[in-house]
């Protein structure tokens, strides 16, 4: 199989067409040291070159595709850093086995993350932020026995709980026993959270936890570093009783 020198012409059209059609880079990034996400342009870039031609072209498929299915099942989420997952993808398609199957079956997985949680499901919660940032895939972690091997927050075996967590919720909305996970009005967001996660209060709140380093995976940083170690979840809420956004 061909190895793909630079990023082939045709393969920078579906990038530029889909950072385009999702409008990065001028969406936000969560890093301190930048305000933009990084586009898909960038991305393809920085991971094409020196890849076999199919897994260039699955690559990139991929990316564009979850791109725009995080616009279309969370258009108003508020920070779009795909760096991390670009650079899973890209060591998935170094694996000398299966590597074109892996890479499929991680979008695939990443198209039903998308598509239990997002706006046309009965779930319907308003951003990706608590898994395209960790704080799921800490917990999950987290609960893990001690010796077991480590996962990914982007890895298929993740991913696979995840989704099976979303048909668990679905279960409870439709059967309308929990009071978190009721059927929600038309246009209601579902936020199970006790802080507040209207636009304004996400991005103060996120904004501060990215500077203090209690993100749990650094989905800006291409060679990031995801850690589950630190009680993330029970610091941001601390965070955001300091900062007075917890519902009353």
């Amino acid at each position: 199989m061909p190895i793909i020198l630079r990023v082939d012409p045709s393969l920078l059209e579906q990038l530029v067409a889909a950072d385009e059609h999702c409008g990065l880079p001028r969406r936000r990034s969560l890093s301190p040291d930048r305000d933009t996400a990084t586009s898909l342009r960038r991305l393809g870039e920085r991971i094409v070159p020196g890849l076999p031609d199919g897994l260039a072209r699955a690559i990139v498929a991929g990316l564009c595709r979850t791109a725009e299915l995080m616009l279309a099942e969370f258009p108003h989420n508020l920070f779009w850093d795909l760096d991390l997952l670009a650079a899973t993808l890209a060591r998935q398609a170094r694996e000398p086995i299966r590597a074109h199957e892996r890479i499929e079956e991680t979008i695939a997985l990443l198209d039903a993350v998308h598509v239990t949680f997002g706006l046309r499901s009965a779930i319907r919660f308003r951003y990706t932020h608590d898994f395209l940032y960790g704080y799921d895939w800490a917990r999950w972690m987290g609960r893990r026995p001690a010796d077991a091997p480590f996962v990914g927050p982007y890895d298929a075996e993740f991913l696979r709980y995840v989704v099976a967590r979303g048909t668990e919720l679905e279960r409870l909305v439709t059967s309308g026993t929990d009071a978190l996970y009721r059927e929600l009005p038309q246009g209601e967001f579902r936020n199970p959270f006790p802080f507040d996660r209207s636009p304004d209060h996400e991005v103060r709140l996120h904004d501060e936890l990215a500077r203090a380093s209690l993100v749990p995976v650094p989905a800006w940083e291409f060679d990031g570093q995801p850690d589950y170690h630190r009680d993330y979840s029970g610091q941001r809420l601390c965070r955001a009783r300091k900062l007075g956004l917890l519902r009353g």
